[in-house]
């Protein structure tokens, strides 16, 4: 039996296996902050051009 315990939460994964990515954006927090949380504007942004993109559903709650 492994001594490796299986974690499904991902909050509590081991740092070797994290990734971090950082962005800037010449743009206001607020437009930043719109990309990532209203479905038109993350669909402006996100994925290279020419690339479709539908939102379904969005919930930025934590958690959801």
């Amino acid at each position: 039996m492994s001594d490796t315990p299986i974690v499904s939460d991902p909050t509590t994964w081991a740092l070797d296996r994290e990734i971090v990515l950082v962005r800037v954006y010449d743009a206001s927090p607020r437009a930043v902050f719109a990309a990532w949380t209203e479905a038109d504007a993350f669909c402006q942004w996100f994925g290279p051009e020419g690339y479709r993109c539908t939102v379904r559903e969005m919930d930025v709650r934590p958690g959801g």
